[in-house]
């Protein structure tokens, strides 16, 4: 995404990544906190292609028509999976909290954001996927009645589900829900810096932020524990967590609602999600960022392992919820295309 500021915002999504990637040097701090435009579309994560890979690498065991319902990019017939479901729509494609965007900072003079600020728009984001978390489980509840046998009629999978936040199959809603809470975590590491290397020998600035090289999940998205505690309990946990890496930031995404706000923001001297006019700066793995030492690919290992992680604390959490087999069997409903008792005992 390397098109010039004036072409951004007209430019469909696909032309932007099909700009060729480019690297230049980075501006000192001061010129860049002056120059850094704004931009005015909403933000996305990795690409489609990325969301499905990574999410259906996570989910082992499931059959095809029920990993297509989860992860798939583009289903035709604007149809698509509950991966994708957080970038479909007119309300949260321009959303930051939906996508993990705007919550930066750079220790320097004059930025103009604080690093509660920061993080404060960070919190936002797990709150979000914590949120969606225990409402799948709630939504699980009618995947199997009082009596442990599957409802087949929230299970079945004959025609696609349809993630509009219009009530469903039971099925469709917890995939609609987990699809949300696992968007948001897949962008957290497409649009931070939590595995990422900066412009090797070059200035930290606002167009060559820290990279933290982290080669695990964050802490911070530990939706299971969070989705059992108050909001006071885990978000000072949370909090307590982010405060450990002080350098931790996504980018600015203009034209996209922050948390708690009716104006779109714009992102005028601040860490951008997008490259700049000149190509470069973006924290996005979708520019030039992705391109130093691996950049890209390591983003996409981690989100890959975290979501491995929430798929296995999901189901401990169905298990624990619900007693005598019964979230044995919610399992399988969501992992198999036509399940029924026999098939999951």
């Amino acid at each position: 995404m390397n098109a010039s500021s004036a072409t951004r915002s007209v430019m469909t999504r696909s032309a932007r990544h099909r700009r060729p990637w480019r690297t230049r040097t980075a501006l000192a701090i001061t010129a860049a906190l002056a120059c850094v435009p704004a931009v005015t579309v909403p933000a996305h994560a990795f690409g489609p292609g990325t969301h499905t890979k990574i999410t259906e690498s996570a989910l082992g065991g499931f059959q095809k028509k029920s990993l297509e319902a989860m992860a798939a990019g583009d289903l035709g017939d604007d149809e698509w999976g509950a991966i994708r479901g957080s970038d479909k729509g007119d309300y949260y494609p321009k959303q930051t909290r939906y996508h993990c965007d705007d919550a930066d900072y750079l220790k320097v003079s004059g930025y103009p954001r604080s690093r509660q600020q920061a993080t404060d728009e960070l919190l936002a984001c797990i709150q979000t996927s914590v949120e969606e978390f225990h409402k799948a489980v709630v939504a699980a509840g009618e995947l199997v009645d009082s009596k442990g046998h599957i409802n087949t009629k929230e299970v079945g999978l004959d025609h696609r589900c349809k993630y509009n936040d219009s009530p469903g199959r039971a099925k469709c809603t917890v995939f609609e829900h987990l699809g949300r809470a696992w968007h948001a975590i897949e962008d957290f590491y497409s649009h931070s810096n939590w595995t990422d290397q900066k412009v090797p020998e070059k200035d930290i600035s606002v167009t060559n932020p820290p990279g933290l090289q982290k080669t695990t999940p964050a802490p911070f998205f530990t939706l299971r524990a969070y989705s059992n505690q108050s909001t006071a309990t885990w978000e000072a946990e949370a909090r307590k967590e982010i405060g450990k890496v002080p350098d931790v930031a996504t980018g600015c995404a203009g034209g996209e609602y922050e948390h708690g706000s009716k104006d779109l923001n714009n992102c005028n001297r601040r860490i951008n999600h997008y490259d700049d006019a000149d190509g470069k700066g973006g924290l996005s793995k979708e520019g030039s960022r992705a391109k130093i030492d691996h950049n890209g690919d390591n983003a996409e290992k981690v989100a890959t392992e975290d979501i491995k992680r929430q798929w296995q604390d999901f189901q401990d959490e169905l298990l624990a919820r619900y007693s005598n087999g019964h979230g044995k069997k919610m399992i399988c409903t969501l992992t198999h295309d036509a399940p029924t008792d026999a098939t999951c005992k």
